[in-house]
């Protein structure tokens, strides 16, 4: 599975409506050369997706974990996924 946190976005740290942390992946990297200022990721900052994950939030809350923890065990639980690999992340 690329990506299992989506590039950050599933960590919760992009909020719609608002701008994007300054030193985060996102804002450095939007637009810019690097892989993660594909379309790919351009699309996973689009308002309505910030929106939906933040929907998440007291799911998370619920079961007592992070967006990013409950992110992780949602894919640790599809079927074909031995594990997940998280890079580390960046400032």
């Amino acid at each position: 599975m690329w990506s299992p946190l989506s590039q950050g976005v599933l960590t919760g740290k992009y909020l719609p409506g608002r701008p994007l942390p300054p030193e985060s992946r996102g804002a450095t990297s939007v637009g810019g050369a690097s892989p993660a200022g594909s379309f790919l990721y351009r699309r996973f900052l689009e308002p309505r997706v910030l929106e939906i994950v933040q929907r998440l939030r007291p799911l998370a809350a619920e079961a007592g974990l992070t967006l990013a923890q409950l992110a992780i065990a949602w894919i640790l639980r599809q079927p074909g996924v031995a594990s997940a690999i998280i890079g580390a992340p960046r400032a």
